[in-house]
This record gives structure tokens, sequence and C-alpha cells, in this order.
């Protein structure tokens, strides 16, 4: 009898192992599969509210059951704007089509559009002969935090600014650095000069406001 119990008990944990990896595996996939669809349908919704499409028509006629004509309009997209995409759990990147058509003009002025579409801002644009790409970042990059009272020497030559973006004075000696009120000018340039003293730079500056 004990070891019917035992065996019964087995049955019934093996059974919920595999319900539940098999339930998470449902969700894996759903989530997967409606990520993929979900995107495509925001671009096709885009596409529909931007008036990015043309419409046409063509009159089909056939003969009713009393042997009379009848004619009806049947509407099809003609033409429209090309998108291609790529999504990761980080980023969103899409690929606007410059096909030669009465849409290549607009392919390059989509920021503001696409950045109110996904809700996110855009991170950086890259515009070729042939696609307009945009990127967007869905996870905020790790901010760079500045400490006065560092005493770190470094000897390379690449600067770390953050967000992926890196700066070799060795190739590129000058920068301008221009931004609204409140961007970050002041932080940014405070934060150049912490980098150059780890260096041992010798620094100059000259402030023509005073």
């Amino acid at each position: 009898m004990n070891t019917n119990f035992f065996v019964r008990i087995i049955i019934i944990f093996s059974f919920l192992i595999i319900g539940g990896l098999v339930f998470k595996l449902y969700h894996f996939l759903k989530k997967k599969i409606e990520s993929k669809y979900y995107m495509r349908d925001l671009l096709l919704s885009f596409i529909t509210n931007n008036n990015l499409f043309k419409e046409d028509f063509e009159v089909v006629q056939w003969k009713d059951g009393d042997n009379n004509i009848q004619k009806e309009k049947r509407y099809y997209v003609s033409s429209s704007a090309e998108f291609k995409y790529f999504i990761s759990n980080s980023k969103i990147i899409v690929y606007a089509i410059k096909n030669a058509d009465i849409y290549t003009a607009t392919q390059t002025k989509l920021d503001e559009a696409l950045s109110a579409l996904f809700g996110l801002e855009l991170s950086y644009k890259k515009d070729t002969p042939s696609y307009c790409e945009y990127h967007f970042d869905r996870v905020s990059p790790e901010r760079k935090v500045v400490k006065n009272n560092e005493r770190i020497i470094n000897k390379t030559v690449e600067y770390d600014l953050g967000y992926g973006v890196s700066y070799r004075p060795d190739k590129v000696p000058h920068v301008l650095i221009s931004g609204g009120t409140g961007s970050g000018k002041s932080v940014f340039i405070e934060f150049l000069i912490i980098e150059f003293l780890k260096r041992k730079a010798d620094i100059f500056i000259c402030d023509p406001k005073k």
C-alpha cells in the first residue's frame, strides 16, 4: 500500500511539472507571436493614419439571377510606403524603404511621428540612398555618474561618454557642444574636464562671458 501511495505521488508531481512546463512554453510562444504581429499591425495602422498609401478601385460587373447586369466598385491599395523593422528587448529599429516613388521624400521625415507611435525618443537616425533607419531604445541606457573626488589615473586615449558613444581627442581634437537650457552642457563639460585630469592633461579654460 505504501508503495502504491508513493507511486501515485510521483505520478501527480510528474503531471504537475509537465503541466507547468507546457504552460510556460505556451505563454512563451504566445508572447513571441503576439510581439511579431503586434509590430506589423502597428506599422499598418501608422501607414493608414498618416495617409501613406494610395487607394484605387475597379468596376466589377456580373449578371444576377434575373439576367440583369450588376456593377460594383471594389477598392484596393495600389501603392503604399514600405517599412521593415527589427525588434529586441532593448531596441526597436524601423527601416523606411525608399522606392523612388511619391513616398520617398516623406520617409526621411518621420522622426516625431514614429516617436509618438512607440512612445519612445529617437536615439539614432541614419539616412541612406535606399532607406532611412530610425532607432528607438526600449531600455534607458545607464547614466554616467560624474564624481568630482575621483583620483583615478586613466591612461587610455578613448573616452567613454555613455549611451554607447566614445570619443578620441587624438582623432577628433575639436568639439562643439550645443543644446537647450537644462540639456546638460555644463555637466558634460565638467565630465570632460574630470576625464582630462585623470589623464594628467594640461587644461586651459577661457570663459568669454566673464
